[in-house]
C-alpha cells in the first residue's frame, strides 16, 4: 500500500511496472526441515509472482503454466526496451506476454558447507543434506536428482506436498527426466572456475549473515 501509495502521489503509477516476487520459499517444519535450504521441494521453489502492466499494455491476466523468475529480465526488455535485442536472445527466459511457453522448469542447489553444524553438534549426523541438488519439473512431475543417489520424483498433481517418492514406482518417467535435464545442462554453460568471488565490506557481510546467506 504504501509503495502504490506513493506511486500515485508522483502520478507515475499508470507508467510503472510493478513487480511482486520471491527469490525463495521457506520451510516451517516442512519435510522435517527449516529455512530455506537443503532440499527442493515446492515449499521453496515455488514463489509468489504478481505483475502490475502500466496503463494500456494487455496484461495476460491469472496464468496457471510454469514461468520462472529468469522470465522477468525479458519481460521488462520486451516492454521498456528492445524485444529483439541481442541481450534478449542470449537469455533463457521469455517474455511473459509472448506465447511462449518452458517444457519445464529448472532448480539447482550447490552441495552445502556443513562445517558449522559439525562444529557445533558434532554429534549429530547430517551427512544425509551433504549433497547437491538439481531439479526438473514438468507440469505434472518432477524429478530431483542427488548426487548421492538419492534421486526423488513425485507426481505433483496427485501429491503436490511431495509425500510420496515415486522414483522406483516409475523408472522409465525418472529417466526420462533424468535425460532432459541432463540435456538441459549439457546447452547451459556454468561459470568459468576462473571467475572471482564478490568482495563484500563488514557491513554488508553481517547483513548477508543476518539472512543466513553466510555462516
Amino acid at each position: 500500500a504504501q509503495v502504490f501509495g506513493w506511486l500515485q502521489e508522483e502520478d507515475i503509477l499508470n507508467h510503472t511496472m510493478v513487480i511482486v516476487t520471491a527469490d525463495h520459499g521457506e520451510n516451517v517444519g516442512d519435510h522435517q526441515l527449516m529455512s530455506h535450504k537443503y532440499c527442493l521441494y515446492e515449499t521453496l521453489v515455488h514463489v509468489p509472482l504478481i505483475i502490475r502492466y502500466p496503463q494500456g499494455t494487455p496484461a495476460p491476466g491469472p496464468v496457471t503454466h510454469q514461468v520462472q523468475t529468469l522470465d522477468l529480465l525479458p519481460t521488462i526488455l520486451a516492454l521498456f526496451g528492445d524485444p529483439s535485442s541481442e541481450l534478449v536472445d542470449s537469455l533463457q527466459g521469455h517474455d511473459l506476454l509472448s506465447s511462449t511457453r518452458h517444457e519445464f522448469a529448472i532448480a539447482e542447489q550447490a552441495r552445502p558447507d556443513l562445517s558449522t553444524f559439525y562444529g557445533r553438534f558434532p554429534g549429530v549426523d547430517v551427512s544425509r543434506y551433504d549433497r547437491a541438488l538439481k531439479m526438473i519439473r514438468t507440469e505434472r512431475h518432477k524429478f530431483v536428482w542427488a548426487s548421492d543417489g538419492k534421486h526423488e520424483l513425485y507426481d505433483i498433481l496427485l501429491d503436490p506436498d511431495e509425500t510420496h517418492n515415486i522414483v522406483n514406482q516409475h523408472p522409465e518417467t525418472a529417466q526420462d527426466l533424468h535425460q532432459r535435464l541432463s540435456v538441459w545442462r549439457r546447452r547451459s554453460q556454468p561459470a568459468t572456475a576462473s571467475t572471482k568471488a564478490p568482495e563484500f565490506d563488514d557491513e554488508t557481510k553481517a547483513r548477508l549473515r543476518a539472512l543466513g546467506y553466510l555462516e
